[in-house]
């Protein structure tokens, strides 16, 4: 009967598409490259990716490109490796996939209420358990219990922590050993006096008046004998 022919077409039809999508030859993938691997190895960040591209489907194998999850792929990377800041996952027909990414830089060592310090990256996350603190870097300290990918500092607190850490040594010579992130700020400088800063205020406008200050008014003898400068404040600093 016609009706008969006609289911028996739609499903055949339904069989051919679902053969083609996930297991046609010559879409199935068979090359993997990985683009900006840094620290990671490359072992471990193909072992996820080709436990996502590998499905089982009625008992047959397959890695059909059509098939790849290129957002569940990018997620799980990013879950597994707090150390990665970005990942981007390309398909290129017929049989190749690419993933670019991106591993955080530690700008700095983080330190929290337990023992345990950890790298932290520009945008105030912390990636990787560290206990020495690398030359250049300065410690950031902050009265709370964190674990490995957890955003500790607001973007633009370490955004801040990093202009004065770069014009103090740029243009005074003074370097910047110790942050601790708190309502003020106080920063602690090599030359033995702290800076104290407003983290709800403009940190770029404090910053300012520290260069104004150490430029017009402090000079290098008066540093000496200094204890500290107050930046907190919204028309004017001070100093003792």
């Amino acid at each position: 009967k016609p009706l008969f022919w006609v289911v028996v077409l739609v499903v055949a039809v339904s069989l051919s598409i679902c053969y083609f999508y996930f297991f046609f030859s010559d879409a199935q993938v068979s090359k993997l490259t990985v683009v900006g691997q840094k620290t990671l190895t490359l072992n471990s960040i193909e072992t996820i990716i080709w436990e996502s591209v590998n499905k089982n489907i009625l008992g047959v194998s397959s890695a059909s490109i059509f098939a790849v999850n290129r957002k569940g792929i990018e997620k799980k990377l990013l879950t597994t490796f707090p150390l990665l800041k970005e990942v981007v996952v390309q398909k290129h027909f017929f049989n190749e996939i690419i993933v670019n990414i991106t591993e955080r830089e530690p700008v700095g060592i983080f330190c929290g209420n337990q023992s345990e310090c950890f790298f932290i990256d520009n945008n105030g996350v912390v990636f990787q358990s560290h206990q020495v603190v690398p030359e250049g870097m300065v410690v950031i300290k902050k009265q709370q219990t964190v674990s490995v990918g957890d955003a500790v500092v607001e973007k633009n607190i370490i955004e801040g922590i990093l202009a004065i850490q770069k014009s103090l040594k740029e243009n005074y010579k003074i370097d910047m050993q110790e942050v601790l992130v708190s309502n003020p700020i106080i920063i602690k400088t090599s030359e033995r006096w702290q800076l104290y800063l407003d983290p709800r205020a403009d940190i770029s406008l404090q910053v300012s008046k520290m260069n104004a200050l150490l430029t017009n008014e402090i000079t290098p003898t008066t540093r000496k004998q200094l204890e500290y400068i107050y930046l907190q404040y919204k028309d004017r600093a001070y100093y003792k």
